[in-house]
């Protein structure tokens, strides 16, 4: 039972412990893995329907979160396992609740649902993405860094906007923290499911995720966390509608375009990341 945190898709994380439930304690084992956020389906990433505690959550409660914790443990008289203990599962309880059976269900299948049926359109609004042409269709190198930080925003401010979820006891800086979860889960996803040109994601009805370089770094990271270093190589057709022939294309052309983006100067990253067409 000295064993180290196992991580499961690279978010969530948990360790041996004791988990109460209606006053009983269970030892987990540290070769049990929980159920993720996010799984592969179907070749596409969907919600679990499941929402386990993170141990980034227990950074929150101690950074970001701590004055919340500490006005609601203040609240309370007497609590067997500690106030602020009490407080903290208090906190995930009424979220998880509602992720699983409640409004907050329907934002994240949504969430997960359109990282990939918005990916196309996003690269296809910036002129600056690295390209080629395979068979009359485009293939897109697509930095993970700006796609995520640009579907970040969004979740953030749908969520922001739905009376259910700014009435969580966490408050606004829980919102915060549970939509970088959420895009970490998914983008987590996608990289353990090692797309490639012969098991290609889908991204939508009419778009494939063909692989995913996670080593380039575009940008140094906004925020302490996963610095979702690398790109995707996305390409304009459905992920079932691939040839023999059009493999061979393909390989061919992700390889090229990986050596031209390992050429390219830091002042190139940056002009690309830069770009902010108008959001569909």
């Amino acid at each position: 039972m000295g064993r180290g945190p196992l991580t499961i898709l690279g978010t969530l994380e948990i360790r041996p412990a004791q988990h109460a439930t209606l006053g009983i304690h269970l030892a987990i084992s540290p070769l049990i893995p929980i159920m993720p956020w996010v799984i592969r389906r179907r070749a596409a990433v969907n919600y679990s329907g499941r929402l386990p505690r993170p141990q980034s959550f227990d950074l929150w409660t101690e950074t970001e979160g701590r004055e919340v914790v500490t006005a609601l443990a203040s609240r309370r008289w007497f609590s067997v396992i500690g106030k602020r203990r009490a407080a903290k599962r208090e906190i995930w309880r009424q979220m998880r609740q509602l992720a699983e059976s409640g409004t907050l269900a329907g934002y994240i299948h949504a969430a997960v649902a359109e990282y990939g049926e918005r990916i196309g359109n996003f690269a296809l609004d910036r002129s600056s993405l690295p390209r080629a042409s395979v068979d009359l269709r485009r293939l897109f190198v697509v930095p993970r860094a700006q796609y995520n930080a640009w579907a970040l925003d969004l979740l953030t401010s749908r969520l922001r906007t739905c009376p259910e979820v700014r009435a969580l006891k966490g408050g606004p800086t829980l919102i915060t923290y549970f939509c970088f979860e959420l895009l970490s889960a998914i983008d987590n996803a996608v990289l353990a499911c090692s797309p490639s040109v012969r098991r290609p994601l889908r991204a939508g009805a009419d778009w494939s995720i063909l692989g995913v370089n996670a080593q380039v770094v575009w940008s140094v990271p906004f925020r302490p966390g996963p610095d979702w270093r690398g790109h995707y190589f996305l390409y304009e057709a459905a992920a079932n509608g691939l040839t023999r022939a059009r493999r061979k294309l393909l390989t061919a052309s992700i390889e090229q375009l990986e050596s031209g983006v390992a050429e390219f100067s830091r002042l190139r990253k940056s002009v690309i990341l830069a770009e902010r067409p108008e959001r569909r």
